[in-house]
């Protein structure tokens, strides 16, 4: 039989009493068993929270521990934070802490936060009085859910329900009495808000704290699991897609063959104020349009609205969205199919085709009228599923063009159109008031239903913060112009009351005697139709493509190319047998719901919240609107209501998101806009979409419970686990075949870029056996070379080859292979990470020694520059970075996230000084995600640095604004050699000399004496110039893998020397190797062998 709670806390406290010293070994493991335990505390099943965790011995060991393993161990913090939530809310606990001399204020932020919150609210001393009866929050917080729904019925202490929602029964009189049809705003707020007081508890194990049943509490994990933020590199598709092509496919989604027929009938309604109604659907259009260029920036990866929501509600709540999503994109693509073969057929019957109504749709058996055979249709599917698997690249250049094609039909109706124009029919312009323009906006909002296909091209797109923001705009304002015009035009050419609703702008053609006019309009209908079953079934393809990969969608899914043929087939099914286009009734409630749950998103992610369940508390807050409508119109007069309690919440947590994506301007004030413009459209629906939504809910809620209950979910993890390794196998043999070396720029980004993803997802799992795959990996030194490499050698990838090595030292066993690696590739390793800190160079040998070194190639001198902090910048620019020149040598510092006192700590700068009256550079520049941005500059002569010891410090002022500070000193060249007491004017033996001095330790005399036989069998010195970048050897050579042969090598000189290949070849000139006589282990050419014996 399994332990006591009690047993198991005081086992696990004990280890970790024992652990506590040796944090980084077997914290984890004993943190496991500590973290299992207060689970099963908090939830109270065996004696309340208080009484097991109250007692607990050792408590000043376990949060001193929990604090040294929240600092070392990053992968635990989440969990950390959790427990640590749990114990705070216990007395004895908190009072411990605060005991800690100084621990308060050295807590991490998040934990800091957490006992800052426990002071404000700290938890009440129960007093021994006889029970009362608990209030409704009380019982909420101790309860599972099921006790909200007892609570809202009353219960047997004599309280009234909170509303009336049970059996009928009868009054007073006798009469029968009908249930309460809705609680009141005020009474579902009250009881909303007890919810989300009862869903405060931590989270612990990555699910919530009820008093549940086994079976049941995995069944409420796997609801509300959230999936990770993926991050840019998670992505697996090829980014090829740009700007232009974006919007293009944007364009082709949102105008179809609607432009030229559902402009008639909304003209009937609002007369020429229909263009006000397609300009303020657009605006409705924009903002969703923000919210979803904002997520989609964050988390550039497929998916669009279902994995947003996976993101932020959870697992079950991203089921149902995107299963409504998909049926409504796949009888959509079906109905397109039917249009367009319908029009076709048209055109044949005009021709004399004698088979056209076979192609277009037919009732073969009259006992079966709901049967609709069509050949045509699958036919047009196919060959837009063919092309959509053929990837990107093709779906996009096919999509501009007919796209393109649309909009010149399009313009050419606008152009013709103006000239017949009369003023007189656009008056009055309202005719039936302001009330049925905004009507007539809500029903057309439904024609820019489709950009949401950009965001499903997030994985693709080259560079997602900058091109998928301009392309959801650009496209979205494109669209309502084109809108807009074609209206005017219309409305322009014929009195409102007289234009056709079926097809208006032929019709209005046709009276004009037009007729080639429409056949134009015909190839534009048949373009868009064409283009938008191009973007649906490519947005169908990319949304089962990210389900497959988070293993809810079968396994044969996970290629792109087959997700297309997927989406192709089961359209091509219902156009081949069904006339879908009777099926309209049911649509677009699924688009119109991801929509606002996107918006909704955008509100959570921006949101400051310590658990997660904020997702729960916004569920629970839209609850309040459900429960207090009476019908689907009443939710219209809570809609306000709700979106003013949602607006107070968000603004009293708002955060700002990662400086370098995309934020919705006005959040949360745009947002709540888009959610409530949604809302309101998906009221306007007909009850039998409504319907539709909740038995598809419905079916979905019983799959995925059935699913999880049984276990058929669990194999996700195994496929995530497979997957893992076989990207970090790709990732492998891809640095193999570069010879672990990043010479080759292109090929070392994209074995980078595999790897680095490959290592997230092991990161981001939680099973273990995924870190041990990772441990496994084999020539750990050899990929930690090529990092060291990669970042000296790309700029741009530096903060993320910093990220990637970060995550690899929370491993033991890459710790043990970076410090095996040479002391060059450990030193950059370090000081990249920050594990320990590098061992400085010497400033003096460096600037002596390279000023020495420049006297060879004719240079004045070397000048040492190292940049320390900006003051006073202007606000705005984001990362800002200096940029350092002397002459045509350029370097520059790491970005840095303060904007206005920014401190760069960099490592010192040395140049090699081409003339006397040089000038010297610093560009203070801002890395925005537009591109770089001057912010300010300060220039000097060389003629102004005079000669010093050391180092000395300037604050100068910059040219745009605020103050720069920096150190500089200036060496003129041969210094050292002229006060050593030798000159070579070969530049060899002042090289030599210098060598010597930093590797032996002599003084000025030894040296004068030794570089005399060194300098014998030394050669010709080498002509090649060595970047003065990153570490330097003693011979004031820095690493620079970009020079072929430029590497560290063991010193035949002295054991713990590291010397690159130029000031090896430089001494060791003969190629016979004799053993030294002096150090035995070590070699020493042959000239150096005599000269020494001789002088011994």
């Amino acid at each position: 039989m399994a332990p006591s709670v009690s047993v198991q806390l005081e086992e696990s406290v004990r280890a970790l009493a024992a652990a506590k010293d040796r944090v980084a070994d077997e914290g984890p493991e004993a943190f496991e068993a500590f973290r299992k335990a207060v689970t099963q505390a908090s939830r109270g099943r065996e004696a309340p929270p208080a009484k097991l965790l109250g007692p607990l011995e050792c408590k000043e060991e376990v949060i001193n521990f929990l604090v040294a393993l929240h600092a070392s161990k990053k992968m635990y913090r989440r969990q950390i934070v959790a427990v640590m939530s749990v114990l705070m809310h216990e007395r004895p606990w908190l009072e411990t802490l605060l005991q800690i001399e100084g621990l308060k204020e050295r807590l991490p932020e998040d934990l800091r936060t957490i006992v800052e919150d426990e002071l404000k609210n700290p938890p009440e001393v129960e007093a021994e009085e006889p029970e009362e009866p608990e209030e409704p929050e009380a019982r909420l917080r101790d309860e599972s859910p099921s006790a909200w729904m007892r609570l809202a019925g009353g219960s047997s202490a004599g309280q009234a329900p909170l509303f009336t929602a049970g059996e009928p029964g009868r009054d007073a009189a006798g009469r029968f009495r009908r249930p309460a049809r809705s609680m009141t705003w005020e009474v579902s707020m009250q009881a909303s808000l007890s919810l989300l007081r009862a869903m405060s508890t931590p989270l612990l194990d990555d699910g919530m704290v009820y008093r549940t049943s086994s079976w049941k509490e995995k069944l409420v994990d796997e609801m509300i699991k959230v999936r990770d933020l993926p991050e840019p590199e998670d992505g697996e598709l090829e980014r090829r897609l740009n700007a232009t092509e974006l919007t293009l496919l944007g364009i082709g989604a949102c105008i179809g063959a609607g432009v030229f027929v559902l402009t008639g009938a909304e003209a009937r309604i609002a007369g020429p104020s229909v263009a006000v109604s397609f300009l303020l659907a657009g605006i409705s259009s924009i903002f969703n349009g923000l919210c979803f260029a904002e997520l989609a920036t964050r988390l550039p990866v497929s998916g669009s609205a279902y994995l947003y929501v996976y993101c932020m509600f959870g697992e079950l709540p991203a089921l149902m969205l995107v299963v409504n999503q998909l049926v409504d994109y796949h009888i959509g693509a079906a109905t397109l199919a039917r249009s367009l073969v319908a029009y076709v057929a048209e055109a044949m019957s005009q021709v004399g085709f004698p088979f056209h109504e076979c192609i277009s749709g037919c009732q073969p058996f009259e006992s079966m009228p709901w049967v609709d055979l069509s050949l045509g249709a699958p036919l047009v599917l196919a060959f837009v599923a063919m092309v959509v698997s053929r990837g990107a690249e093709t779906n996009a250049v096919v999509t501009s063009f007919v796209t393109l094609v649309k909009i010149a039909v399009v313009i050419v109706v606008i152009l013709v159109g103006y000239q017949r124009m009369q003023v007189q029919y656009l008056q009055p312009f309202f005719p039936y008031g302001v009330s049925a323009t905004i009507q007539s906006a809500a029903t057309l909002s439904y024609a820019f239903i489709g950009y949401d296909v950009i965001a499903n091209a997030a994985e693709e797109c080259q560079d997602p913060a900058r091109d998928l923001p301009r392309a959801m705009i650009y496209a979205l304002m494109t669209c309502a112009v084109l809108y807009v015009c074609v209206c005017l035009v219309l409305c322009g050419m014929q009195t409102f009351a007289t234009i056709d609703t079926s097809a208006p702008v032929s019709t209005s053609f046709q009276l004009q005697g037009m007729e080639w006019v429409v056949s134009i309009v015909d190839v534009g209908s048949f373009a868009g139709m064409l283009t938008g079953l191009l973007a649906g079934v490519y947005g169908q393809s990319r949304i089962y493509f990210a389900m497959s990969r988070d293993g809810l969608a079968p396994a044969m899914l996970q290629g792109a190319s087959t997700c297309a043929w997927w989406c192709g087939l089961v359209a091509a099914l219902l156009a081949a047998f069904f006339d879908v286009k009777s099926l309209a009734a049911f649509l677009n409630i699924g688009v119109l719901l991801s929509y606002a749950m996107t918006a909704a998103s955008v509100l959570l992610i921006n949101t400051c919240c310590k658990t997660r369940e904020r997702p729960m508390m916004f569920l629970a807050a839209c609850l309040s609107g459900v429960l207090s409508m009476g019908g689907l119109t009443g939710m219209l007069g809570g809609a306000g209501l709700l979106a003013l309690f949602v607006f107070a919440y968000c603004t009293c947590n708002y955060k700002c998101g990662p400086p370098s994506t995309f934020k919705c301007p006005g959040t949360p004030i745009i947002p709540l806009i888009a959610l409530c413009a949604n809302v309101y459209l998906m009221c306007h629906l007909k009850s039998l979409a409504w319907i539709r939504l909740l038995v598809v809910s419905l079916l979905v809620f019983m799959v995925h419970s059935s699913a999880v209950c049984l276990g058929v979910l669990d194999p996700k993890k195994d496929r995530r686990l497979e997957r893992s390794v076989q990207q970090l196998a790709v990732a492998r043999a891809g640095l193999q075949r570069l010879g672990f070396s990043a010479v080759d720029t292109d090929g070392a980004i994209d074995a980078f870029a595999v790897l680095n993803r490959a290592v997230l997802w092991i990161i981001q799992s939680p099973e273990k056996e995924d870190d041990e795959v990772l441990a496994r990996m084999d020539d750990k030194e050899k990929v930690l070379e090529f990092l060291a490499d990669f970042h000296d050698r790309k700029p741009k990838h530096r903060s993320r080859v910093t990220a990637l090595c970060v995550r690899l030292m929370e491993f033991d066993s890459w710790r043990e292979a970076l410090d095996s690696a040479s002391p060059s590739i450990s030193a950059t390793l370090h000081a990249m990470t920050g594990l320990a800190a590098a061992p400085p160079a010497s400033v003096a040998v460096n600037v002596e020694t390279a000023a020495e070194l420049a006297a060879s190639r004719g240079c004045v001198g070397a000048i040492y520059i190292r940049v320390i902090r900006g003051k006073g910048l202007a606000s705005g620019n984001a990362n800002p970075f200096v940029r350092v020149a002397v002459g045509s040598k350029v370097q520059r510092t790491e970005s840095c996230e303060d904007e206005v006192s920014p401190c760069w700590d960099a490592a010192p700068f040395v140049f090699e000084v081409p003339k006397e009256d040089a000038e010297v550079t610093l560009d203070v520049i801002s890395g925005d995600i537009t591109g770089d941005r001057h912010v300010g500059s300060a220039k000097f002569l060389l003629s102004d640095v005079q000669a010093a010891a050391a180092p000395r410090m300037v604050s100068t002022p910059l040219s745009g604004g605020g103050g720069l500070e920096y150190e500089v000193l200036f060496r003129p060249a041969l210094a050292k050699a002229e006060s050593a007491g030798y000159n070579d004017k070969r530049g060899t033996g002042s090289v030599l000399a210098g060598l010597t001095a930093a590797v032996w330790d002599m003084d000025a005399a030894e040296v004068q004496d030794a570089s005399s036989w060194i300098v014998s069998g030394a050669g010709k010195a080498s002509s090649r110039v060595p970047s003065q970048r990153g570490l330097i050897c003693p011979a004031g050579h820095a690493i620079d893998k970009r020079k072929e042969g430029m590497s560290w090598r063991q010193s035949f000189i002295h054991g713990d020397t590291k010397l690159c290949d130029v000031c090896r070849r430089e001494i060791a000139r003969a190629e016979t190797r004799w053993r030294c006589f002096h150090h035995c282990d070590f070699n020493v050419c042959q000239g150096c062998y005599e000269a020494k014996k001789d002088a011994t």
